[in-house]
């Protein structure tokens, strides 16, 4: 039997789970993004600065290890070490990590929408 007041609880409770889901995926997004970060260790010494991918399976690296930098090129079964600097030697420029960088939720759900919008116009 139809009962507007139970389609409603089920419309409510639905609109519940989702919106759990989506704040486990994001929670989940955001742990990955950290062990990948660290590599699984926390405090570890060893820090990717830049990478630069020149093939499928090259790619540039340069790490700070310690208080020295070095550039490593990484193929699919050889590692090798291209050079060594230390911190008064080379110049970086690594973008300072704000916690107000990452947009919320919200605002990007919102670009979401006026892209569709934009995409059903032109059609």
């Amino acid at each position: 039997m139809y009962t507007p007041t139970g389609s409603v609880s089920q419309l409510l409770t639905m609109l519940a789970v989702f919106a759990l889901v989506l704040v486990l995926a994001w929670l989940t997004a955001r742990f990955i993004a950290g062990y990948q970060k660290t590599g699984g260790i926390a405090g570890t010494n060893i820090e990717i600065i830049e990478a630069a991918r020149l093939s499928q399976s090259q790619v540039v690296e340069l790490l700070k290890i310690g208080d020295r930098y070095i550039a490593v090129a990484v193929g699919k079964d050889h590692v090798e070490k291209l050079g060594e600097w230390t911190a008064d030697e080379i110049q970086i420029s690594i973008p300072e990590k704000k916690p107000g960088n990452m947009p919320d939720f919200g605002s990007v759900l919102k670009n979401l929408g006026k892209k569709e919008d934009r995409i059903d116009k032109e059609e």
